[in-house]
């Protein structure tokens, strides 16, 4: 992962002082980030807070063509670079990488979310919670999750089927965070050892 330290700063410092916003993707959910991204430019700099990690060129170029603004690294796993659904292999390597890149993240960045593209969005995410006010329930929390469904945080959304997360880090946050990967990091060495190697931090 330390290849990516320089990437992703430099994401990070074009978002500037906002926490970003990282979705993850393949070329088969390329046309509904694409649909989510044109959704985001309804809330102004919205989309200028996205960082997205896709896994295969043709997503980089296709976001890079049609959004030239927006922030995109490229991670090749090629692992990941297929179609997965849960419960199969690629998606438990989905759910390792994803936890991974959060404690990555912890060492770059105060904070960030983690969204999904398949919610629509009626109202600004960004602005309905707002992370920044220390007197509400959101500004004083170190980890928000929100579960599928059209309750809780995303009831002002369209078909949430994501599950949202905002991560606010110090070193105590990110000591609560790191034993939560060593479940997965432990199958993955033993069953996917060529994977896991590739995501060494």
């Amino acid at each position: 992962m330390a290849d990516f330290v320089k990437p992703f700063r430099k994401a990070i410092e074009r978002v500037g002082t906002d926490p970003p916003a990282i979705v993850l993707l393949n070329k088969f959910a390329l046309n509904i980030t694409l649909n989510f991204v044109c959704n985001l430019r309804l809330f102004p700099g919205a989309s200028d807070r996205l960082i997205a990690v896709v896994f295969d060129h043709t997503s980089e170029k296709t976001l890079l063509n049609s959004f030239p603004h927006l922030n995109v690294i490229h991670w090749p796993l090629l692992a990941l670079a297929d179609k997965f659904g849960p419960g199969d292999g690629r998606y438990q390597l989905f759910q390792y990488f994803r936890a991974k890149l959060a404690v990555f993240l912890t060492e770059l960045v105060p904070s960030f979310w983690m969204v999904q593209a398949d919610t629509i969005w009626r109202e600004n995410l960004f602005e309905l919670i707002d992370v920044d006010n220390g007197t509400n329930e959101y500004g004083r929390a170190d980890l928000i999750f929100d579960s599928e469904g059209s309750d809780g945080l995303l009831s002002s959304m369209v078909r949430p089927h994501g599950i949202l997360k905002f991560l606010n880090f110090s070193d105590r946050r990110r000591l609560f965070l790191r034993p939560l990967i060593r479940p997965k990091s432990h199958f993955f060495r033993l069953c996917l050892p060529l994977f896991a190697e590739s995501l060494r931090y």
